[in-house]
């Protein structure tokens, strides 16, 4: 499920393209929106949203265990990140991870995603950096759930989560962290002729 190509798809189907080839060389929601425009981005967006989010309930309801949502959950990012329809070139796993974390405990997800959303949204619009944003957003929201879970108010398998997830989220933006260094990473605003990554 996590593997389904979205941003790959979305390219194919309105120009013909693969959206890897063009932008950050990601095909995720952010680089189909930096390069077929918002209606586009936000429909793969909320697809990815969903696969997460669907990989962990179904985890929950076969197997009724928030260990079993988590491994689901962790699975969709790992397929997303590295889908097997795509030689194992995805996107970077924040939209789906988010999708999961919302199933896996949603009161405390929400509170802790909405603290890492607003910091995302705080650095991505004074940056315009996106992949920036995300990396911040997501290590807010592991700093967090390890906080609480250092305080017994959330379980082992979601302290577990939030770090794995993070950790993969973290190592497929090496690319863009290289490009961050370097003052090429593409900001949000500029579309379509950007040059492919380089994988650091």
């Amino acid at each position: 499920m996590g593997a389904v190509p979205t941003g790959f798809l979305a390219g194919k189907v309105l120009r013909g393209l693969d959206v890897r080839t063009v932008g950050s060389g990601s095909s995720g929601a952010t680089n189909v929106l930096r390069v077929f425009g918002a209606r586009a981005g936000v429909a793969v967006f909320l697809i990815d949203l969903a696969k997460g989010a669907a990989a962990a309930s179904l985890g929950l309801l076969l197997l009724g265990s928030p260990v079993a949502a988590v491994a689901a959950a962790l699975s969709a990012v790992v397929g997303h990140n590295w889908p097997v329809y795509l030689r194992f070139r995805g996107g970077r796993g924040v939209t789906p991870f988010f999708g999961g974390l919302a199933v896996v405990s949603f009161p405390v997800s929400l509170i802790v995603a909405l603290i890492g959303g607003m910091v995302a949204f705080a650095i991505i619009g004074l940056s315009r950096y996106v992949s920036l944003g995300s990396m911040m957003g997501t290590a807010t929201t592991a700093a967090l759930m390890a906080l609480l879970f250092t305080r017994r108010i959330v379980p082992v398998e979601l302290f577990v989560y939030a770090t794995l997830g993070g950790l993969l989220i973290i190592l497929q933006h090496r690319g863009n962290i290289c490009r961050l260094i370097s003052g090429r990473e593409p900001k949000l605003g500029r579309r379509g002729n950007a040059p492919p990554p380089e994988i650091g």
